[in-house]
């Protein structure tokens, strides 16, 4: 009896790429958990550690409008609903310059099921019914930043790939074929090819394969509001297998000859069991990004990739084990249902382009908007609606709300609009006298296709680590009074006055406060922290200590304001508490700008006040910039109260601020003073009495300092 001509579906209802893996968060030039997928190298150019959860409700719809075709013509529609997760975490371990990650992203999904009153006998069943399509990536990935400008990352990847699909496949062929050498001719004809008597349904159950790949970034960073990054993923094969049933419907009464075969070989209204493979190549790309931050809240990203879809040229499709798994009626049966088969899929080379941007509107809010134009990768001759690809311009907007300093959560919504075609060169075509090549010898299918996408997302993301937790502990001892008194009988008695808070720095949220928060018989009323952001100042700081400096020194009025170093030290004061270091002459703050890692010390001394770089940062071309953005943030502070003594050629003298007004006082001696560390000591011993409590005395105002030491800003 006759050969089986069996079929399988590509489980696409659209293109099978998927542009959108981490949702809006991701583009290549990502330093967040995205980073595994869209360029490995991000994993290092960001610090702490960095959690990214989504789930993203998905909608699609297609319509073919089908041509008149073995008489058999009109329209279908297919649709999906489903959901696509992504979940990642990246982290620095604590080792600046390094990056390590896991995640799961599903960078290849589609699918559809038929709908409307025709779902069994729609006139494009022959193509699908039905199919779903995912390859589940399970990522692992390290990161390395040799130097500011640049870094490097790689990951591998192991592939889950499922795949099902249920359509209708025509014996009518074979069966004349079959007549044909029986009795020298058949009477059928062309338009009864799609008759659904002698057709059989396919139904390919979850196949699956495990297969694996790898890929690879690298990420400039030439200045600190300027990125490029490139990524190179590989592609790889899979060979999907399991189970397969094929139900048979039977030629009418009036097919005497064509009935008697089905009959005999036992396949009339009968179901088989069988084994299925499809396998096909998915394909390599490389994309890149280029970012820019034109402001401190503001990233724009062009980017765009090559995806190399001309390895998907065919489906391998093999039917097996026929004879194994069936109680049959011939052996002759499973010899005509097994089989290797190719389909047609003709894909050819494809790229996309899009621009992406980001706002920071206030400290809870970030806005964001992307678009996105993604070339077809199938040719006319090749459109199915299982293999349906269309231009596509996809639009996404995204709304962000920070729920705690660490904490964010993000709503976003996609919506691709297909563009439709009209099919008209279609090269499947099958036919009873003249039979195509093999790989396109499946029914026709031109006519019109339309089609959208409409994708949602809610992501929750979280880092935390010293970026996100450079925090202020404040508190007052409680019942703790001083007298702050001024000599001369000119100057009245200045009443009791609390002691001023005092401000401890802490990098870690689990850091060891002990010493720092308590002293010996005190215990503070309360506690405020004060959240720091690391995209702003004072967040992007962090303390350090022992820098090595070289030979330049930048006066602070070549980068901002030309004020006094009492000045200088109440401003700092404010935003990160006591000095790191006490000199016999003045106070050295030290710091590490985490955007750009470059360090340098903010002094003030007899000469005034400077920026004195580290001697790696000294020659950075961005150390300018830093530099006058921290003094501008710093002019906007409102000086804290403090003091401490200071002694120079000219005398002693007592440097500070008294509500929110910094004083130069002159002092009748000058007692000795020694550098004095505060980095690893309680704040007791970082400021004992007689230099970190306010004045005791003040000098009249004709021994006040030289008048530029001396006025208040």
């Amino acid at each position: 009896m006759w050969s089986v001509l069996l079929l399988s579906a590509a489980a696409s209802a659209a293109s099978l790429d998927q542009l959108e893996v981490g949702g809006p968060w991701g583009t290549p030039n990502a330093d967040d958990a995205t980073a595994l997928w869209w360029n490995p190298a991000g994993m290092a150019a960001g610090s702490g550690t960095r959690i990214l959860i989504e789930g993203a409700p998905i909608h699609a719809r297609v319509t073919h409008d089908r041509v008149q075709a073995y008489n058999n013509g009109g329209s279908s529609q297919w649709q999906l609903t489903s959901a696509l997760p992504f979940a990642g975490i990246v982290s620095d371990a604590n080792v600046k310059g390094l990056g390590f990650g896991a995640g799961v992203a599903v960078p290849f999904a589609r699918g559809a099921r038929s709908i409307g009153s025709d779902e069994d006998f729609g006139p494009s069943r022959y193509s699908m019914r039905s199919a779903q399509l995912q390859s589940v990536h399970v990522i692992g990935g390290a990161a390395w930043q040799p130097s500011k400008y640049v870094a490097f990352g790689a990951t591998g990847q192991l592939v889950i790939s499922q795949w099902t699909s249920d359509l209708d496949s025509e014996t009518l062929t074979s069966l004349a074929n079959s007549v044909e050498e029986a009795r020298g001719q058949h009477s059928y004809e062309d338009r009864q090819i799609e008759d659904p008597n002698y057709a059989v349904r396919l139904t390919f159950g979850n196949l699956h394969d495990t297969s694996g790949t790898f890929s690879g970034g690298v990420r400039l960073m030439p200045t600190e509001k300027l990125s490029f990054s490139a990524t190179w993923v590989q592609g790889y094969r899979v060979d999907n297998s399991g189970d397969l049933a094929l139900t048979f419907d039977c030629p009418p009464q009036s097919d005497t000859y064509g009935r008697y075969g089905a009959e005999t070989q036992g396949l009339c209204y009968s179901q088989l069991k069988a084994h299925g493979v499809v396998g096909y190549n998915l394909p390599s790309r490389l994309h890149g990004g280029l970012q820019f931050k034109p402001g401190e809240d503001t990233k724009l990203e062009v980017m765009g990739g090559w995806v190399g879809w001309s390895v998907y040229d065919d489906l391998d499709i093999t039917v097996k084990d026929t004879a194994e798994l069936n109680e049959l009626a011939s052996e002759e049966t499973a010899s005509k249902v097994d089989q290797n088969r190719k389909w047609a899929r003709a894909n050819v080379d494809s790229t996309w382009v899009g621009v992406d941007v980001k706002h920071q509107i206030s400290e809870v809010f970030l806005v964001g908007a992307r678009y996105i134009f993604d070339r077809s990768a199938i040719p006319d001759s090749a459109i199915q609606p299982n293999n349906y690809d269309a231009d596509a311009h996809m639009f996404s907007g995204l709304v962000s709300v920070r729920l705690s300093d660490s904490t964010e959560l993000g709503l976003s919504a996609t919506h691709h609009r297909l563009t439709p075609r009209r099919v008209t060169t279609n090269e499947f075509n099958v036919s009873l006298d003249s039979p195509s090549e093999d790989r396109w010898s499946y029914p026709k299918m031109n006519g019109d296709y339309t089609g959208n996408i409409t994708r949602g997302g809610i992501q929750l993301r979280t880092r935390f680590g010293k970026e996100r937790y450079e925090t202020n502990l404040m508190y007052e001892r409680p019942g703790e009074k001083q007298k702050v008194q001024v000599p001369g009988p000119s100057v009245p008695e200045v009443p009791e006055v609390p002691k001023q808070p005092i401000k401890v720095q802490v990098s870690q949220p689990d850091a060891p406060t002990g010493e720092e928060v308590t002293t010996e018989g005190d215990k503070p009323t309360a506690v405020t922290v004060v959240k720091r952001s690391p995209d702003t100042f004072p967040g992007r700081l962090e303390r350090v200590g022992a820098l090595t400096t070289g030979d330049v020194v930048i006066p602070r009025k070549d980068v901002g304001a030309a004020a006094s170093p009492a000045d200088f030290l109440a401003r700092l004061w404010a935003g990160f508490g006591a000095p790191g270091t006490k000199l016999p002459n003045g106070f050295i703050y030290e710091f590490s700008d985490l955007q750009t890692g470059l360090s340098f010390q903010a002094r003030g001394d007899e000469n005034g006040a400077s920026y004195i770089p580290s001697s790696d940062s000294a020659e950075d071309p961005r150390l300018q910039s830093v530099l006058e953005a921290f003094d501008l943030w710093l002019q906007a502070q409102k000086p804290a109260d403090c003091e401490i003594k200071v002694r120079s050629d000219r005398g002693a003298f007592t440097w500070g601020s008294r509500s929110g007004t910094p004083f130069v006082s002159a002092l009748e001696e000058a007692p000795p003073m020694k550098p004095v560390p505060t980095e690893d000591v309680a704040p007791e011993e970082k400021a004992p009495a007689e230099e970190a409590t306010p004045a005791e005395e003040a000098a009249p105002a004709e021994e006040a300092a030289p008048a530029e030491e001396a006025a208040p800003e």
